[in-house]
């Protein structure tokens, strides 16, 4: 992300308002968590998921951390429902610019890496380790385990019924 790519910081979701009521334990600590799809360049299209401090004090910091997750977990049909519940192998790459987690529209990256267009911003409960991470928001529970290397296995849940949730369980790849 160039750092003349525009993201206001009064874009992102209110973090001093999380979500409530989360199965998860004690020590479990409020963050930002959006996912993007990203389109273009040299590899193929992917949705980013970015996982994040609560507050933004640097945007252009390195802090994030973010896997790549396939399109298949893209709902395409349900923008107020943007991930399909399901099991998805995930890959964790380098941490991300703060300002990933509050872009206010599609914005085209630099150098050819082609665009990356918000498809969701919230607060959430993170419960970061280190082989298991868990993210709870109002519409989801995500868990993210560390498979060896960069690999992870991402699994998404749906609080309410989703129309288009995979009753297969098998693992989308990459």
């Amino acid at each position: 992300m160039a750092d003349t790519d525009p993201v206001p910081s009064d874009s992102a979701p209110d973090p001093t308002n999380p979500p409530t009521d989360f199965p998860f334990a004690e020590g479990v600590r409020a963050a930002r968590f959006s996912v993007a799809l990203h389109a273009g360049g040299s590899t193929a299209s992917h949705l980013d998921f970015f996982l994040g401090s609560a507050t933004i004090a640097d945007r252009n910091a390195r802090t994030v951390r973010t896997w790549r997750v396939p399109c298949a977990a893209l709902a395409r049909t349900a923008p107020d429902a943007p991930l399909v519940p399901g099991a998805y192998a995930a890959e964790e790459i380098a941490p991300h610019r703060a300002a990933y987690l509050a872009l206010p529209q599609r914005i085209e990256l630099s150098e050819g890496r082609g665009s990356v267009e918000p498809l969701l911003a919230t607060v959430c409960h993170a419960d970061v380790g280190a082989r298991v991470v868990r993210i709870a928001t109002e519409q989801y529970r995500i868990t993210l385990n560390a498979r060896g290397g960069a690999h992870w296995l991402c699994e998404i849940e749906s609080i309410a019924s989703h129309p288009n949730q995979d009753p297969t369980r098998k693992v989308h790849a990459l």
